[in-house]
């Protein structure tokens, strides 16, 4: 993964580095050194990454830094920098060295980038550096997209008023939506992103926690039919790989979400989720899902 990010960084050095350096000598560089010096300075960030152009090997060792909480310097003249296009409209405000900066204040986790892809996402600009990620650092490409994610499923849950429950509900015949809006109706919503997210999921075998389930789950039960039907063996090859946090979220879902959900399970191998479906088909108030529960059971039988 840090090669690629090297090689990333290096595509665009050329253009950062603007100064060409001088037959003088120097002292060595030292990175921590360096970082740990704050400045003002507009060339701080240049000096920075021409020596990082001198020594790539430098760039995982900053990006753990600043993980860690450390190079306050060069923490700092990121920070400032990605501000920048806080107060500016990034279409009409440009720098040739933001693609660099970005990339490397994204992959150290600095909460100013993620928050210049929720400014992306809320404008519908996500699909161009999504695309820089997916060509060259893939862990920074999981970490864009499900950023997306998280954002479609906070809002489906907003429009379609299906808060997360407490498991102590589960099984209550609560009242169930009378209007179910799809992502179709937010502007930021695009098949394409959940199809790319769930074959990164899937190629990576990626295990998801109960959270990245309940994403999954309100985006996929307020879909469409033609969508369900579309993701729906991702959706199953997805929870095979992680069953129980995804019964943990199944229970704490609306009913209605049960609804499209349970379906599922006729699909998902294991004993963890015949005993739910034994639970749902004895237990549940609602006599529709004791039905469809009890239904699934039989044609799990009879394969």
């Amino acid at each position: 993964i840090m090669n690629k990010i090297i090689l990333f960084f290096s595509l665009f050095f050329s253009s950062v580095c603007c100064a060409q350096a001088t037959e003088k000598s120097h002292p060595p560089f030292s990175l921590v050194e360096y970082c740990s010096q704050k400045s003002s300075n507009e060339e701080y960030l240049t000096t920075l990454f021409q020596h990082l152009n001198k020594n790539k090997t430098l760039v995982p060792l900053l990006v753990k830094l600043m993980q860690q909480g450390h190079a306050p310097g060069c923490r700092m003249a990121l920070i400032n920098y990605l501000k920048i296009f806080f107060d500016h409209d990034s279409d009409n405000y440009s720098d040739k060295n933001f693609d660099a900066y970005f990339m490397l204040a994204f992959s150290a986790g600095l909460p100013e980038a993620k928050k210049l892809i929720e400014i992306k996402i809320d404008k519908g600009q996500f699909s161009e550096w999504l695309d820089i990620f997916e060509k060259n650092d893939k862990t920074s490409y999981e970490k864009a997209l499900t950023q997306w994610v998280n954002k479609v499923a906070w809002f489906m849950r907003k429009m379609d008023k299906a808060p997360v429950q407490s498991s102590a509900f589960y099984g209550k015949a609560l009242e169930e939506a009378d209007r179910i809006s799809t992502p179709e109706a937010l502007p930021i919503w695009n098949p394409i992103f959940i199809e790319k997210y769930y074959n990164y999921i899937i190629d990576n075998e990626s295990k998801l926690s109960k959270k990245e389930f309940s994403n999954l789950n309100i985006i996929y039960a307020a879909s469409n039919q033609s969508y369900r039907e579309i993701f729906k063996s991702k959706m199953v090859a997805v929870i095979n790989n992680n069953t129980v946090p995804w019964v943990e979220s199944f229970r704490e879902e609306p009913v209605w979400v049960q609804f499209k959900l349970i379906k599922l399970m006729e699909r998902v191998t294991g004993g963890v989720i015949k005993r739910e479906l034994i639970w749902l088909s004895k237990n549940h108030q609602n006599s529709k899902m004791r039905s469809l529960a009890q239904n699934c059971l039989e044609r799990i039988n009879s394969n």
